[in-house]
């Protein structure tokens, strides 16, 4: 038999191990919350940074094809009727721009297809889509969702129309 002093004894000890195991597992919870917490609290900072600089990026991005959708309209008006020259100055942009550009076009102002980087759609009749009826409505851009883009097969775009018009103001196409 055991004295009665040691049953205590190595009761008090059993007790004091599991009272530092609960200290422990609870002092490393705490700990752990802690860390969920920063790392958590970090990466939403990190993630509201990469978002405002990829919004930031898309503005600008969108605001240069504003001003190259605007500078050919401008110089489009007074050549509408020369073909050759607008389609050779729609394949240099979609070159010096590449890979900005899947296609680009010019409708006059029946909406029908008069020069194209993709040749395929000359000659058809546009005028029922919604970026023609925007610029035939008197808007002075018209800039879609992303969405599939059927000239380009399909492929997921933004696509950018702004009005061509004459000296007096009046469509000469899109």
């Amino acid at each position: 038999m055991r004295p009665r002093g040691s049953f205590q004894q190595h009761h008090v000890l059993t007790m004091l191990a599991v009272l530092l195991i609960v200290i422990g597992v609870v002092i490393g919870g705490v700990g752990l919350h802690y860390a969920e917490s920063w790392l958590l609290a970090a990466t939403g900072e990190t993630l509201e940074l990469a978002a405002t600089e990829v919004a930031d990026r898309l503005d600008q991005l969108l605001l240069e094809r504003n001003g190259d959708a605007r500078m050919m309209a401008r110089s489009f008006s007074n050549h509408m009727e020369d073909q050759a020259r607008l389609t050779a100055f729609l394949a240099w942009m979609k070159e010096i721009r590449a890979p900005m550009y899947l296609w680009l076009g010019v409708t006059n102002h029946d909406g029908r297809v008069v020069a194209s980087t993709n040749p395929a759609f000359l000659g058809q009749d546009m005028s029922h889509e919604t970026w023609f009826r925007s610029v035939l409505d008197g808007r002075t851009m018209y800039l879609s969702d992303v969405q599939p883009d059927i000239p380009s097969g399909g492929v997921e775009a933004v696509a950018f129309t702004v009005p061509i018009t004459g000296p007096r103001g009046e469509l000469l196409g899109g």
